[in-house]
């Protein structure tokens, strides 16, 4: 059997703040590590929202070259072949809508660069 010497009143207090002092420093490095954490998930979220708008911007890009280019057919397509030849309701609209579709592909072309 072991002899244990008996702890004193101070040697007992001071161990009880060494436990604290541990428990409380433990606590302290949990929270630093779980707003390291969120804040990463939250770093990562934006990466991937810019990444996300990105696409929707290039995806919309294509889609007005693709507008503009189907606006140029069917002008082309419904030109009138004569002088005198009435124009065609297809035509009109398409003539109508080609200087917006224009526009609205030059802003995605902006857009594109801006990203």
């Amino acid at each position: 059997m072991a002899f244990r010497i008996p702890e004193s009143a101070g040697e007992s207090r001071f161990r009880q703040r060494m436990e604290r002092a541990n428990q409380a420093r433990a606590e302290q490095e949990r929270l630093q590590h779980d707003i390291v954490s969120r804040r990463i998930a939250h770093m990562e979220l934006e990466e991937e929202m810019r990444r996300w708008q990105a696409r929707m911007a290039f995806d919309t890009y294509l889609l007005a070259d693709r507008i503009l280019e189907m606006l140029e057919r069917q002008r082309d397509e419904n030109r009138p072949t004569t002088y005198g030849e009435e124009w065609n309701e297809k035509f009109c609209e398409a003539v109508r809508l080609i200087p917006e579709a224009k526009r609205f592909l030059e802003e995605m072309q902006i857009e594109m660069v801006r990203k």
